[in-house]
This record gives C-alpha cells, sequence and structure tokens, in this order.
C-alpha cells in the first residue's frame, strides 16, 4: 500500500499490472506511479518512472511488464514501448510511427508476448503490431489480411501456445498459426450458446491441464478445443445473470485446478472443477461461478492476478496489493511493514 512517509513502500495504490521476473522479482505497474520492483529477499521496493535517469520510463502509466530470457525488460506504458536493459543501466523507447506519434493510440500498449522466433507481439490501443526482437524494428507486413482485421481494435490480451498466438480483441477472438499465417476468428452468435459469449476480450489464461480460458466483457469462456466451441461460466445471483459481475479482467489457475479470476467492479470470483473418478484431470461440467467473499469491499476492481511459487494469490486492484493465503483462507493489503 502507498504510504508517502515511507519511501521503501510502493508509490501508487491504483494496480495495472502484476509480473514476477526469472529472479523472484515481482514488477508492480501502475496508472500513475510508474513502475515498482519489489525483492523479496531484501523486502524493499524500488521505483523506475519517468525522469532524467538512464533507465527511467517514457511514461509513467505501466500497463504491462515482460521479460526476455536475457532478462531485458519490455515495458509497455502510455507512450510507447520501453526495453530497459538493467545489467548495461540503458534504455530505448520503441514508438510505432514518428516521435510526434507517441501520444497516439498506437501507442498505447495493452499487452506484450514472445514468440518462438524471436519476435515480440506488442496489442495496443489500436491495433496488433509485431517487432523484430534481434534489431528492435518493427515488422510491418507479418500478416496483411489480420492487421486489416485487427485495425483500429483495442488488443487487451495475448498468448502464445506453441505455434499458435491467440489475440483478444474488441471485435473477437482471434487464432493464428505462426507458421503458416493462417487465422481464424471466433465471434459471439446471439442464437448460438456455444459461440463466444462476448466480443470484447479482456484477459487469456491456460492451465496446467491445457485448458484454454477467456475473459470476455460478459463472462468467462473455456474453449473446447476438439469440439471448436466455448462453454460459458456466469455470476448468477437469485437465478440471473448479474452483468456487473462478468466484465473479467484477469484469470488465473492454481495447482488444483481452482481457476480464479478477477471483475472490474466486484472483486474476486472463483470456479472449482470436479474429478472424474480415477482421473486427476479436473471437470468443469457442473462448476458453479462463486464469489470469494473474503473481503470487506465487494465493490472492488481487480485488475490483475497472479499466482507465486507458494501457491499465494496476489491481486492488483484499484486500492492495494492483496496477498490471499488460501490455505489459510486469510489475506491482507500488501505493506512492507506487516512483513
Amino acid at each position: 500500500k502507498n504510504d508517502q512517509k515511507n519511501p521503501e513502500s510502493i508509490n501508487s495504490d491504483f494496480i495495472n499490472s502484476l509480473y514476477i521476473d526469472r529472479s523472484n522479482n515481482l514488477w508492480i505497474g501502475t496508472y500513475t506511479g510508474g513502475l515498482n520492483k519489489y525483492s523479496f529477499n531484501i523486502e524493499k521496493f524500488r521505483l523506475i518512472r519517468n525522469s532524467d535517469d538512464p533507465i527511467s520510463l517514457s511514461n509513467n502509466l505501466v500497463t504491462a511488464v515482460y521479460q526476455e530470457k536475457n532478462d531485458i525488460l519490455w515495458v509497455g506504458t502510455r507512450q510507447g514501448l520501453n526495453i530497459i536493459d538493467r545489467n548495461k543501466k540503458k534504455r530505448e523507447v520503441v514508438i510505432y510511427g514518428n516521435q510526434e506519434d507517441i501520444a497516439e493510440p498506437q501507442n498505447l500498449i495493452r499487452s506484450i508476448i514472445e514468440d518462438n522466433n524471436n519476435r515480440i507481439w506488442i496489442g495496443t490501443h489500436n491495433g496488433l503490431h509485431c517487432i523484430d526482437k534481434n534489431n528492435r524494428k518493427f515488422i510491418l507486413k507479418y500478416n496483411l489480411e489480420l492487421q486489416k482485421q485487427l485495425q483500429n481494435n483495442t488488443i487487451r490480451a495475448l498468448l502464445v501456445d506453441k505455434n499458435t498466438l491467440w489475440i483478444g480483441s474488441n471485435n473477437g477472438l482471434f487464432k493464428c498459426d505462426l507458421l503458416s499465417n493462417k487465422f481464424k476468428k471466433y465471434s459471439n452468435v446471439p442464437s448460438d450458446s456455444f459461440s463466444l459469449s462476448d466480443n470484447y476480450i479482456w484477459s487469456f489464461h491456460k492451465d496446467k491441464f491445457g485448458n484454454l480460458w477467456i475473459g470476455t466483457r460478459n463472462g468467462l469462456n473455456l474453449f473446447e478445443e476438439k469440439k471448436e466451441r466455448f462453454k460459458r461460466f456466469y455470476y448468477i445471483e437469485n437465478n440471473k445473470i448479474k452483468l456487473s459481475d462478468n466484465l473479467i479482467t484477469s484469470i488465473v489457475s492454481d495447482d488444483k485446478g481452482t481457476i480464479w479470476f478477477g471483475t472490474f467492479v466486484s472483486g474476486l470470483h472463483v470456479l472449482e472443477p470436479n474429478f472424474i473418478s480415477n482421473s486427476n484431470i479436473p471437470d468443469y461440467t457442473n462448476s458453479k461461478v462463486k464469489h470469494f467473499s473474503l473481503f470487506p469491499n465487494e465493490r472492488m476492481s481487480v485488475s490483475c492476478l497472479m499466482i507465486d511459487d507458494n501457491q499465494n494469490l496476489w491481486l492488483g486492484t484499484d486500492e492495494d496489493i492483496i496477498v490471499i493465503n488460501k490455505d489459510r483462507n486469510t489475506f491482507r493489503a500488501y505493506n512492507l511493514k506487516d512483513r
């Protein structure tokens, strides 16, 4: 929690993104406070933000963080992509277009992912961009037909699964084969209950059992790959779908197959599987979405989720970072004084 009297506390309470790197550092992207790094070993926050420092940021609104294998950080902001080499203490800002375009929608970064061919995919407020990781140059014509489909779309979610790139836009779900460049679009069809529940995609998650989960503006979806269809899950109250609880901002799963997902206005929800006899494969056929009512603030906005190596659940919200010990059924606002 932000403590203005404590320089080693997080410097902003509104959390946009959470990311744990390979060195077990927690990176926290905030709405106005730049990027915070929390080291578990020394239990201190370190701030990276817009300043004259050689590894500062181009903008203090941080939306996404990704780490390469060589420890270089790719940080998405409101004004372009920041590539930070912490070993060389050097930062490079990559923008789409010219310097005068830095505030344009195509430079508001929403998501970052790397494929198996040394390419970085960038979801923005205006389409999908692709960067050659080696020379830091945009690949302008990576897939002309797909680029046309995604133009003027907000790309909030990206996921790479082997040679498949999943793209979540505000105009449907796209599955792109990165080897053949062929792609398929999935959309909501009002008359088809097995279609996507909504065309505005907010989040992806692939669990350890290989299930692909899609968070939309209206409900959680499980992609049934063999049948090429979707199973929908909604939060239902008094036998009615409660729309305010069904904008799914983020999704994670724990080692027991339980699906945890955050909503835009109503906190944390959970979907617990059943297990078929003599099988370790979870089954969600009869699972019901439940509100995780540990919180006193039922109207909390959960923007991002993460599960650490100890199976603690981390939530980034519009007020705090919250850590939940699921085994003990306890939680607390993340504050250095508590550690």
